[in-house]
């Protein structure tokens, strides 16, 4: 006899809590889709931004590249091992080089070498 009681008292508070989350269904929802919205615009935002600092670096990276002095009207100096001659105190007269330009290259000796001190 006492067990229908607390089976009612049990089912009682279970249909109330089954009421509030049933109210607070909606309320979850309409938070779940506001953050949707803005974890959404904050991806656009962090997309935005890290493209714009790729192309930036990309540019960057486009002008350290040593051909682009050719585009200039420079040149480029290598032995013939290829590596680059930057300081004509390392080079010899008589040292065969290979030069490279805009459109080309060209092989020349050294007839004769002068430093410039600046330090």
């Amino acid at each position: 006899a006492e067990a229908a009681p607390r089976r009612q008292a049990r089912l009682a508070l279970s249909r109330q809590r089954l009421a509030v989350a049933i109210q607070r269904k909606p309320a979850a929802g309409v938070r779940v889709e506001s953050l949707d919205r803005r974890l959404a615009a904050a991806m656009l935002m962090l997309m935005s931004t890290r493209t714009s600092r790729l192309t930036a670096a990309s540019q960057a990276l486009g002008l350290l590249n040593p051909d682009h002095v050719l585009d200039r009207g420079y040149a480029l100096v290598f032995t013939h091992a290829g590596t680059p001659v930057t300081d004509a105190a390392t080079v010899r007269t008589g040292t065969s080089l290979r030069i490279r330009f805009q459109r080309g290259e060209a092989d020349a000796t050294v007839t004769a070498t002068a430093t410039n001190d600046k330090a």
